[in-house]
């Protein structure tokens, strides 16, 4: 009886000291990368900027908070160009970041890049031609499949603001269901697909992987079409000794506060591995 009582009570200082755990090590992982900082980008993956109830969706509040995070810790954002340019040269210059949207979903264009531009950031759009322009039908949160593609003609507008635009494969389909022909077909239908009805200068050589799955056969296929860099999952910030078809991304989530978001810029947040369970 006296434990059923006191169970409220024990949940609660649970919850306090495991909150306060979370944040020591937040802030630790913080003071190692100001004091010990390494040679890695943090590669940020968002899909959604928008306030609905979905794991793939980012309050503009929120981005906002995030976006202004790396702009006053001194953040440079990158282009796909200068990301190439760093990893060939094999030193990348402090304080740089990659932000990238994969789907391009409609409130890409109209509540993150006001947001990315008040910041003077730019970022990449991994966007799959099917459903340019259309719902995205395709994706796996229902709260997701009512919102819309961009337009080709918004689309164009961003890529004519310092904007990168990339492939994501055709119809989104992941890459390790499909034989090494279907592979050259969604990425080369798409390469064209962007390049013809987006701009000339689409980076159709640089993918981000449907559901960031992939494997070594996928990779090798890739490298033989002439992909030359690949965008999965991970969530650790990238580094040179990376593969070039798996670069790895960080999942920015809305649940995400000032301090975690802190956290998974720096290399270190992988040494404590109940963060990312």
């Amino acid at each position: 009886m006296i434990l059923i009582l006191l169970a409220p009570k024990m949940i609660l200082n649970t919850n306090i000291l495991l909150k306060m755990n979370f944040n020591f090590a937040y802030k630790l992982v913080i003071i190692l990368n100001k004091f010990l900082p390494t040679q890695s980008i943090p590669v940020l993956m968002y899909h959604s900027v928008s306030k609905t109830p979905s794991k793939l969706s980012v309050s503009p509040e929120n981005f906002d908070i995030q976006l202004k995070i790396l702009a006053k810790s001194g953040y440079q954002s990158l282009s796909l160009a200068q990301f190439e340019a760093y990893y060939n040269q094999r030193k990348i210059p402090p304080k740089s970041v990659l932000i990238t949207f994969d789907d391009g979903l409609e409130d890409n264009y109209t509540l993150a890049a006001p947001l990315l531009r008040k910041y003077n950031f730019i970022a990449t759009f991994f966007i799959n031609g099917k459903y340019i322009g259309s719902q995205a039908s395709h994706l796996f949160v229902a709260e997701d499949r009512y919102k819309k593609i961009m337009s080709p003609e918004q689309l164009k507008k961003l890529s004519t603001q310092n904007f990168d635009i990339a492939n994501h494969f055709y119809s989104h389909q992941p890459l390790i269901s499909l034989s090494p022909a279907q592979i050259k077909s969604e990425y080369e239908q798409n390469a064209k697909f962007l390049k013809q009805s987006i701009s000339p200068k689409t980076k159709t050589d640089f993918v981000a992987y449907p559901k960031n799955k992939t494997n070594p056969d996928v990779t090798g296929h890739l490298r033989f079409l002439g992909v030359k860099f690949g965008f999965s999952g991970h969530n650790i910030p990238a580094k040179l000794t990376n593969h070039r078809l798996n670069i790895p991304r960080i999942a920015i989530f809305n649940a995400d506060n000032k301090l975690k978001f802190q956290a998974k810029l720096s290399p270190y947040y992988h040494m404590f591995k109940y963060l990312r369970q």
